[in-house]
C-alpha cells in the first residue's frame, strides 16, 4: 500500500494567511479619506450660533427655580418651540437637578424674546446654575 504524504501543520497555516489575504485585497477601501476641508456645520448648528442667551435665576420661597431667560435670535430663520435646560451644580462642579422647559412661541429673526420659567425644584446644594438652548425648530 502507498503511504499518504501528510501536509504539516505549518503549510495549512500558509495557505490560509494567503488565502485571507486575497480576499482582504479585494474588499472596498473603508479607510478614512483626508480632506483638507473642514465639515459644513448643519443648519441647526449655525442658527444655534447664532443665538444669544441671557438668564437670571432665583429660588422662589416655594423651592422652583425660577428662571428668566432673554434670547436673541441673530439668524436669518425664525425659530419656534425652544427647550431651554438648565442645570444646577454643587460646589465640586457636580450636577445635582437637570430641568427642561419648552417655549411653545414663534421668535423671528432678528427678534429679542424674554421668557420667565419655573424650572422645577430647585436642590438645596445648589451653588450654581447653567442654562442653555438644548433644542428648537426651524
Amino acid at each position: 500500500m502507498a503511504e499518504k504524504n501528510k501536509t504539516s501543520l505549518f503549510t495549512w497555516l500558509v495557505l490560509i494567511l494567503i488565502v485571507l489575504g486575497v480576499y482582504a485585497s479585494t474588499l472596498p477601501d473603508r479607510g478614512v479619506t483626508a480632506s483638507n476641508q473642514p465639515l459644513e456645520p448643519s443648519q441647526f448648528e449655525k442658527i444655534r450660533s447664532a443665538l444669544n442667551l441671557t438668564f437670571k435665576q432665583k429660588t422662589l420661597a416655594s423651592g422652583l427655580l425660577n428662571v428668566e431667560f432673554t434670547i436673541t435670535n441673530n439668524s436669518d430663520k425664525q425659530i419656534k418651540d425652544v427647550a431651554f435646560r438648565c442645570s444646577e451644580l454643587s460646589k465640586s462642579n457636580t450636577v445635582l437637578s437637570r430641568n427642561v422647559q419648552t417655549v411653545y412661541e414663534v421668535l423671528p429673526a432678528g427678534a429679542t424674546g424674554h421668557y420667565v420659567i419655573n424650572m422645577g425644584p430647585s436642590h438645596p446644594q445648589a451653588h450654581a446654575t447653567q442654562c442653555v438652548v438644548m433644542n428648537f425648530e426651524y
